[in-house]
């Protein structure tokens, strides 16, 4: 009889309420390096299907074009709308993917439809757990070896290289989410497909508002 191979032991075989690497491209500075070499992330980072990219804006005028069509996503936005002292400016929305079940809220009533943070998955969040406590341990063995930012980054992509392998859904969360910071994020708003820029999204999804210990 064949001897049952072990599995690699993974941090993930226990849970944790508190809280040659191929797939590791999600690196940040990996991620970079991809884009600077094909002036694009990879068509299957994008979470709307190969080769979409939203067109970039473009002035339109300082006049309505057309009104907006209902329940479909908007061809153009206005700033400066009702100021007095300043000139009202029209710009074009890119076009959403062709396939729009493949963006987030479809199919939902449109009272349950709006903007909802990504959530982070679990085992990226025990991965940060557990870089952190691995630090701390090596902090309370030596009080000059503090904990400093670049130490928790190098120690947590340490932790996931050695679990790319279990990561598998993890990663293409990172992706895609690579993808929105770059390209924009569609979703829809009550009834309507709605387009977040890149900046915007990130703001939305990342930033941690201390003063009122909430996000946006």
């Amino acid at each position: 009889m064949a001897k049952k191979k072990n599995s690699k032991p993974s941090i993930f075989d226990s849970q944790d309420d508190g809280v040659e690497n191929f797939g590791v491209e999600v690196k940040p500075e990996n991620a970079v390096g991809i884009f600077m070499e094909l002036g694009k992330l990879p068509d299957d980072w994008c979470p709307y299907g190969a080769g979409y990219v939203p067109e970039k804006s473009k002035f339109i005028g300082d006049e309505e074009p057309y009104p907006h069509k209902p329940n479909q996503y908007r061809e153009w936005e206005v700033i400066n709308d009702g100021d007095p002292d300043l000139t009202p400016i029209y710009f074009t929305l890119p076009s959403p993917p062709k396939d729009l079940s493949l963006i987030d809220n479809y199919g939902l009533e449109p009272d349950e439809q709006y903007f909802r943070r990504l959530e982070i998955p679990k085992k990226l969040k025990i991965l940060e757990k557990k870089s952190m406590d691995a630090l701390y341990a090596i902090e309370r063995r030596n009080r000059q070896d503090t904990i400093q930012g670049y130490k928790i980054y190098l120690k947590y992509w340490e932790l996931f290289e050695s679990e790319v392998e279990n990561l598998t859904v993890e990663i293409e969360w990172l992706k895609n989410v690579w993808w929105y910071r770059k390209y924009g994020y569609w979703f829809y708003n009550d009834g309507e497909p709605t387009y977040l820029p890149p900046d915007y999204f990130d703001f939305l999804n990342f930033y941690f508002i201390d003063e009122a210990q909430c996000y946006p």
